[in-house]
């Protein structure tokens, strides 16, 4: 996965404005709450454009199918494969139970691109974006001319509803890695890629010259520009910085960690803050975007069980919250292997690969309002519930997890214990091994170089670990060499 822009800013009438156009909103939820419409009038009217939206994104759908069937070679043969006659599927109820499913190995290590493209023609091509490769498959999406233009826009709006970027003066260092841009024509772009020192000589010679800062990288190597920046006395306090993360499931507590280096405070966000934006390569640079709202109800989730049971039945660490646009992307998430997983099709049908029930195989599920209201009113919390009647994306990322007799130890639950102490966070690279040795457990941590634990130390560590996992495990440390450096570039593999 990829990022590109948080959240957007939206008007404050439900009538005058698309429900869209609002529902990605930093100030919509307080608009309305302000409105002099009655609560229930206000919901109702909220309900009816969600209908709406819904309809249309299903019709949408059930389009771009007809399209790609008609249009795409590869797609002709998959479905000739799959013994699927594209004339029988007429209703959303067709699609969904008769399609089947595509993904990286059906689609991108079977078919020549070409053949994936429009027509059998790879044209017009502008920009060009590649996958990780975590999963050994590439996968690609491309943009033509218009496709760019269309996205350069929309993320200048985002970015400007978000962070008010037409009146602040504003420097985004872009640190994403494998040469991914930020496709934006309104902001002055510095990009240095998964460079530290570059990016911490920004902050110290041109970020003072700017109004804000906003930082675009992986929160791995956010973490080695955040401490090392430290040990270079970048000024942190005297900078407005905001970071936006993606790729691999942000630690909660990695959020907390940043803010105290920082000095954020989440009731004044204009000073800084923390966001997370979904994005994969061959799909979209921004599936998804957190809120305040869906930032706050992540934050309680993680720390009160009984919300997390309440929404995702004992989930073992806290998903990343998303709203996401129903007219640019039809999302599914149902039940493949036991566990509910994203499948998304794409709605441009001008797009150039055009992307039919992909399975992405992230773990994710899909909440809807009346769903989440009920059960927070069951738990008192309706404090937690967004004003806006919309579904949430709950994505957990790929699900990996190192597998015992008795249990399953995801990285996301060591990745969360790893930033609970800064003194021990502020020691780790962040990479680290789980490994099962004469039938126990044990996690090798990558320290940071010269960095050591003292006994007392790693006991307060183990104990962290132990609430997060539910049993004890053994901690070993491995020292990084001097000139040795993590690898920033690819994702790395920590089961």
């Amino acid at each position: 996965m990829t990022t590109s822009a948080i959240t957007t800013h939206g008007s404050s009438s439900l009538v005058n404005s698309t429900l869209i156009d609002q529902s990605f909103s930093t100030n919509s939820e307080r608009n309305i709450s302000a409105s002099p419409q009655p609560k229930t009038l206000r919901s109702r009217i909220a309900n009816w454009w969600i209908a709406k939206f819904t309809a249309r994104s299903q019709a949408k759908a059930l389009r771009m199918f007809k399209c790609a069937a008609r249009n795409i070679p590869a797609y002709q043969h998959f479905l000739a494969n799959h013994n699927i006659d594209p004339s029988k599927v007429t209703t959303i109820q067709d699609f969904i139970r008769h399609v089947p499913n595509t993904d990286k190995v059906s689609l991108f290590a079977r078919y020549p691109l070409h053949e994936l493209c429009q027509n059998g023609v790879l044209k017009n091509a502008s920009s060009l974006y590649t996958s990780s490769g975590y999963s050994g498959i590439f996968s690609f999406g491309i943009d033509n001319p218009r496709n760019c233009k269309m996205l350069q826009k929309q993320t200048d709006r985002l970015l400007n509803w978000y962070f008010q970027t037409r009146k602040k003066n504003t420097l985004i260092v872009n640190a994403l890695p494998a040469g991914v841009k930020i496709p934006s024509k309104n902001n002055a772009i510095l990009d240095v890629s998964t460079r530290p020192k570059a990016v911490i000589a920004a902050l110290k010679h041109l970020a003072p010259a700017f109004t804000q800062t906003i930082i675009v990288a992986e929160h791995p190597f956010l973490k080695e520009v955040l401490e090392k920046g430290t040990e270079e006395n970048v000024s942190w306090h005297n900078l407005v910085i905001h970071l936006i993360t993606g790729a691999e499931v942000m630690p909660e507590n990695f959020r907390r960690y940043a803010a105290t280096i920082l000095g954020h405070n989440s009731e004044c966000p204009d000073n800084g803050q923390v966001g997370t934006s979904l994005g994969i390569s061959e799909v979209s640079l921004s599936l998804g975007q957190e809120t305040p709202a869906t930032q706050r109800l992540r934050s309680a989730i993680h720390d009160c069980s009984s919300v997390r049971n309440a929404l995702f039945n004992n989930t073992p660490f806290a998903p990343t919250l998303v709203h996401f646009h129903p007219l640019q992307h039809f999302i599914e998430t149902p039940n493949i292997g036991g566990r509910p997983t994203l499948v998304v099709t794409t709605l441009d049908t001008k797009r150039q690969i055009p992307l039919i029930r992909y399975n992405t195989g992230d773990w994710a599920q899909i909440i809807e309002y009346q769903t989440l209201k009920s059960r927070l009113t069951q738990l008192n919390r309706l404090d937690l519930l967004p004003d806006l009647p919309l579904p949430l994306l709950a994505m957990w990322g790929r699900g990996n997890s190192f597998r015992t007799r008795d249990n399953d130890i995801y990285p996301e639950q060591v990745k969360e214990a790893l930033y609970v102490n800064p003194d021990i966070a502020s020691r780790l690279t962040g990479n680290f091994k789980i490994q099962s040795p004469a039938n126990s457990i044990q996690i090798d941590f990558q320290l940071r170089y010269n960095a050591s634990f003292t006994p007392a130390l790693t006991t307060t560590f183990q104990e962290i670990l132990t609430s997060y996992l539910g049993f004890p495990t053994i901690v070993t440390f491995s020292p990084l060499r001097n000139q040795e450096f993590p690898d920033y570039q690819n994702k790395f593999q920590y089961v």
